[in-house]
């Protein structure tokens, strides 16, 4: 099944499909998402609350007032971004998950997760050059709790 969501429009996904979907979503198009529901390119992202997903230009921006969990390893290139707002935290399913973010602008936190090293269970936010993080398990290093940190 394909759906397309013209722009100025928004459609809003209220249970978890069954079956394949492909939804295009039109530039100016809002798509909703309803808890726990895949969203972003092969179901990378998943949400503890409703997330709203945007593109523009062919690209993502994803903005979320609740957690958002990365399912793989995701690259956000120029024109992707991530807005979580609140005490939402972007965070990885599993250690070993990877980040590749392009520049500070991709990401947008408002509690920060995101570390340099393990040596400094400082959070010291998102790098300004092209980097990539790796999701770490609690009791890594200084670290008290899971983070991202740089590779």
């Amino acid at each position: 099944m394909t759906l397309n969501v013209p722009a100025n429009t928004t459609l809003t996904i209220a249970a978890a499909q069954t079956n394949d979907v492909t939804i295009n979503v039109a530039k100016g198009a809002t798509l909703k998402v309803p808890n726990g529901t895949l969203v972003g390119a092969n179901g990378a992202f998943t949400a503890a609350g409703d997330v709203t997903v945007n593109t523009a230009s062919g690209k993502t921006q994803i903005s979320s007032a609740a957690d958002l969990t990365l399912n793989s390893n995701v690259s956000l290139q120029n024109g992707d971004k991530i807005t979580l707002t609140g005490s939402a935290k972007l965070l990885a399913k599993q250690a070993g998950i990877t980040l590749h973010i392009v520049n500070s602008g991709n990401v947008s936190v408002m509690v920060n997760n995101f570390y340099n090293d393990t040596s400094d269970a400082t959070a010291d936010g998102v790098a300004n050059e092209n980097c990539t993080y790796t999701w770490t398990a609690s009791g890594t290093g200084s670290l008290t709790s899971d983070g991202w940190v740089k590779t």
